[in-house]
């Protein structure tokens, strides 16, 4: 695992990515335990299981319209898991989110935001 206990790593796609699966693979090959949640009330619910023994490093969600929900998505994890979330998005529809340091527009930048990430939840854990 290499994410602390506490901290958990949400990847949002937009509903219907054809890569999906070539994600889940690649994020397990690369040592992540990885669970897919049906929808948000599945991952938060599982997120708030204190019976889980093996919790996830890499959560991933579909939703509809990653603009329109990803402020409130990340309000809503942090706020009923009470775990340190981190919110990354991978979306190749509008311009809109481009500004946003936690999205990405292809597979590319979305392996180098989850590098990214690994490197800032290690440098908290030492």
């Amino acid at each position: 695992m290499k994410i602390t206990d506490n901290r958990v790593l949400i990847l949002l796609l937009e509903r219907g990515t054809p890569s999906l699966r070539y994600i889940r693979q690649w994020l397990t090959r690369s040592g992540y335990v990885v669970w897919h949640a049906h929808d948000v009330c599945h991952a938060i619910e599982e997120l708030s299981d204190f019976t889980v023994r093996v919790r996830p490093d890499v959560l991933l969600l579909e939703v509809p319209s990653l603009p329109d929900c990803f402020d409130t998505l990340q309000a809503a994890f942090t706020l009923t898991t009470n775990q340190e979330v981190t919110l990354l998005a991978l979306s190749d529809k509008g311009e809109k989110q481009y500004a946003n340091p936690y999205f990405a527009r292809n597979l590319d930048q979305l392996k180098s935001l989850v590098r990214r990430e690994e490197t800032r939840t290690m440098s908290y854990a030492a």
